[in-house]
């Protein structure tokens, strides 16, 4: 079994609770946390480096 490092937990499904359930549409079965898969949107300045 292996063991996450010290002061992490683990990042379950928030469909399913990490149960696996195979009809979960969000993790397909795993029990992991899956971003949502999408398209991401853009601001009006997205080519412009935020840190400058």
């Amino acid at each position: 079994m292996e063991m996450l490092p010290r002061g992490e937990w683990p990042k379950w499904c928030r469909s399913c609770g990490g149960s696996g359930l195979c009809e979960c549409s969000r993790c397909l079965g795993t029990g992991e946390y899956r971003y949502i898969m999408g398209f991401r949107f853009l601001n009006k300045h997205g080519d412009v480096d935020p840190q400058l």
